[in-house]
């Protein structure tokens, strides 16, 4: 019994060997070179998270409900107009990025 629970801690574990990818590439070989758009992404942006942070932030309820709202408001205000104006989920994401970083 007990070697089942250690396994399916195991398996339940969030720090795991194949959840993250990264880029090992030694800047002073000819392997230098990142050739796809993987490698590169990778290889710029750190996959390592701390699990002690706090998630629940003022600035993650304040853009989330915020914009939440603006895209209900503006879906709803249009959706009774003869020429409807759809607002993107990307647009939405871009903008919450931007008032994120701004709000930092």
């Amino acid at each position: 019994m007990n070697r089942a629970m250690q396994a399916l801690r195991d398996k339940k574990s969030f720090v795991g060997e194949g959840d993250v990818e990264t880029a090992a590439v030694d800047l002073d070989s000819e392997k230098a070179v990142l050739s796809t758009e993987r490698e590169i992404a990778t290889h710029i942006i750190s996959v390592d998270d701390d699990p002690t942070l706090n998630p629940w932030t003022f600035r993650a309820f304040f853009i989330g409900l915020g914009l939440s709202t603006f895209g209900g408001v503006l879906a709803e205000i249009y959706y009774f107009k003869p020429q409807t104006v759809l607002v993107s989920l990307m647009f939405l994401a871009i903008i919450s990025y931007v008032l994120g970083v701004f709000m930092e």
